[in-house]
This record gives structure tokens, sequence and C-alpha cells, in this order.
């Protein structure tokens, strides 16, 4: 991993056509609670739905699910736990869902969306209830 990263929290790299990419309900129900059980890929995700249409580079999305948490650890230990999980579990994961591709070479991440996903996010999210 390259450790120049490009930094700023708005940087976007690209647009995208959404509607070209985006999932209309294909992705199975167990598959879909199984992409939200955790509160790291469902910050992701509510991150990129945010930012539709965008590609958006690895750090900036390193920092929002960061910022997110209250390490017990340094900011800088917590923040390269974060890196190593969100590269290596999550956005694989989500990518294997094909809800996004992620470029590890070029740092970027571009999100495809869906529906079905961001409704259950959303559903959840009003519910409210304990994080992990």
């Amino acid at each position: 991993m390259n450790d120049e990263r490009p930094t700023g929290w708005d940087t976007v790299v690209s647009r995208t056509n959404r509607q070209d990419r985006s999932h209309q309900g294909d992705i199975p129900r167990d598959e879909l609670f199984e992409l939200l059980a955790s509160a790291r890929r469902r910050e992701i995700v509510a991150f990129l739905a945010r930012h539709s249409g965008d590609t958006v580079q690895f750090e900036n999305l390193i920092a929002v699910v960061a910022e997110g948490e209250d390490p017990d650890s340094g900011p800088a230990t917590h923040r390269g736990r974060v890196t190593t999980d969100v590269h290596h579990v999550h956005l694989p994961k989500l990518e294997h869902a094909e809800v996004l591709s992620y470029d590890p070479e070029a740092e970027i991440v571009e999100y495809h969306g869906s529906e079905r996903l961001e409704s259950l996010l959303a559903a959840s999210e009003d519910a409210g209830g304990v994080d992990e």
C-alpha cells in the first residue's frame, strides 16, 4: 500500500453513471443482512451512498470510518487497524457483492449502488438501537 495518499475528505476523483451500474434488487436477502452486519460496512455504504455517482479516494473513506469510532489505542494505531480491516475485509466483501469496485493500486472506490441495500440500511438507521 502506498503511504503517499491524497488528503481532503471531499476530493472526488471522477463521476460515474450510477444508474448504469446500480443493482436493482439482485442481491439475495441473506447477503444483504450479512453486508450490513458490520458497523464499518454500514458506515462505508452510508458514506458512498451520500456520494452517489462519485469515485472516492480510499483515504477519504478511511478517514470517515476511523473518525466515527472511539479507539482505545492511539489515533495512528487505530487508523492503521481501520485501514487494514477495510482494505482486506470490508471492501472485498462489498466488491464481491458487486456493490462497489475497489482499485487498490489507484486507491479509489467506485460505488455502484444497491437500492435494496440502501433501503435496508435506512430502515436499520430509523430503527435505532445499539451499534456494534
